[in-house]
């Protein structure tokens, strides 16, 4: 029973974060993708690693929604020192809800490659 409960318990807590980072990140979305900006966090996100992801979504987009270049966001993924397993899907998610996602998804396709 008293599993249940802190299951139940952590559910909840995890829960106010999924939130947390849908709000956090809707001032950066395009307008065409809040609903499937919510909708897809409210499904995907489901423990701590895809909580990063989107987190590094989140402070990518703010900087180009901020005039940063697409090679800003990647250096300063590098800097915080991202992993691969969390840096590619953050950039995807970059890359499909943010109005700049087609400039990053270019930059990243041609740093990967060089």
């Amino acid at each position: 029973m008293a599993n249940s409960n802190k299951t139940l318990e952590d559910r909840t807590y995890f829960d106010d974060k999924v939130d947390a980072l849908i709000e956090r990140g809707r001032p950066f979305v395009k307008k065409e993708s809040l609903r499937d900006w919510h909708k897809d966090l409210i499904e995907n996100v489901t423990d701590i690693n895809t909580a990063s992801i989107i987190d590094q979504a989140i402070q990518g987009m703010k900087l180009l929604s901020k005039g940063k270049s697409p090679k800003d966001v990647i250096d300063k993924m590098y800097k915080d020192q991202v992993t691969g397993y969390i840096m590619q899907p953050a950039i995807e998610a970059i890359v499909q809800y943010h109005k700049r996602g087609e400039e990053m998804r270019l930059y990243w396709n041609n740093h990967k490659n060089s």
